[in-house]
């Protein structure tokens, strides 16, 4: 404990600090009060994100995830090496969307330079050639693009799995290249919190555990609510790993019709929200948890990339309603932080 005590004392003491300026009732109130976007800047602008929104010629959504995706950083770099790994694998996310994203408009046809300002901001480290890729005419040669990144192996496993698959339908509408890429982000976190021992490796496992039940339950509900895809086809395209999910349940997904309750052991008919923000506010509680309760630990970093990351999607939601003119309650079942009307002062509750 001593031992473990010294090695995380300074990047706990930063997480918490960074934890500090993480929105509180207070703020959330100010910016879902907000009449319109230029209210909501104004009252962004008094809370740790006033750098972020002061920067001009920058999309919104882009200023925000960059400051998490350099807070994270920041943490990374002064943890441990597991600990600095565990928060990287995290964090290539950003890098695994930005390379769907860019598969997905080259097979659109999306005008290249359209589709370059779509992305979303990259780690520090990326391996991505933007400039390769976005010469690149078809799929194929943006697959050739990206030979020397991590990525590449993912994407010809995909296209070999696509091949052999029966069913021309479902690698139609889910290319096999993009459940390859999410298996291969997964592989990546397991394999990360697989070099902690003890309770760090049983807590950091449940998280990313987690992570993948909610990803293998969005996309059953979305295989089959909307495309109407069988068990078999729909199960070509989930996450081998997860910390509940085991056959019997397994089972029980593929075969769910995607109304609520969903077969996952936590209450998800209890809220209308969507199942993605109820989804994420399980797994936001749970990192509050990891956070609040055990000094010195690994979790407690990776708990500020996940609380903070979620803050950031929250941001995003709010400005998209200020956007378009959304009615306050209408917004609260977008939130994942703050899930409660009563958390944030509503009135009448």
């Amino acid at each position: 404990m001593i031992r473990r005590a010294v090695r995380y004392a300074g990047p706990s003491a930063l997480a918490r600090t960074l934890c500090g300026d993480l929105l509180g009732a207070r703020e959330y109130s100010l910016l879902l009060n907000a009449a319109d976007v230029g209210e909501l800047l104004a009252a962004l602008r008094t809370t740790s994100y006033a750098a972020a929104v002061n920067e001009t010629g920058r999309r919104f959504d882009y200023a925000i995830r960059d400051r998490w995706r350099e807070n994270v950083e920041k943490i990374a770099a002064r943890a441990p090496g597991v600990a600095r790994e565990l928060c990287l694998a995290y964090l290539a996310r950003l890098e695994l969307e930005a390379v769907k994203t860019l598969l997905r408009g080259i097979v659109a046809g999306v005008e290249r330079r359209r589709l370059l300002a779509m992305l979303p901001p990259l780690p520090s480290a990326s391996s991505i050639p933007l400039g390769a890729i976005g010469a690149a005419a078809d799929f194929e040669q943006a697959a050739a693009a990206l030979k020397d990144t991590p990525y590449h192996e993912a994407i010809v496993a995909g296209i070999e799995a696509s091949a052999a698959q029966s069913s021309a339908r479902a690698t139609r509408l889910f290319p096999a290249s993009e459940t390859a890429l999410d298996r291969q982000y997964f592989a990546r976190l397991i394999t990360a919190a697989g070099r902690f021992s003890g309770g760090e490796r049983v807590m950091i496992e449940r998280m990313v555990g987690m992570m993948a039940d909610a990803e293998n339950l969005l996309a059953v509900e979305r295989l089959k609510k909307i495309f109407q895809l069988s068990p078999a086809d729909a199960a070509l395209f989930l996450i081998p790993f997860g910390a509940r999910l085991d056959a019997s349940r397994r089972r029980a997904l593929l075969a769910w019709n995607g109304e609520r309750p969903a077969p996952y052991g936590r209450d998800t008919g209890a809220s209308p929200a969507a199942l993605r923000v109820v989804l994420m506010r399980a797994l936001n509680a749970e990192a509050r948890r990891l956070l609040f309760t055990i000094p010195f630990h690994a979790g407690l970093l990776f708990a500020f990339a996940i609380m903070s990351d979620h803050e950031a999607a929250d941001l995003i939601a709010i400005h998209e309603a200020r956007r378009w003119g959304l009615a306050r309650n209408d917004v609260f079942d977008r939130l994942i932080r703050v899930p409660a009307h009563e958390a944030i002062g509503e009135p009448g509750v």
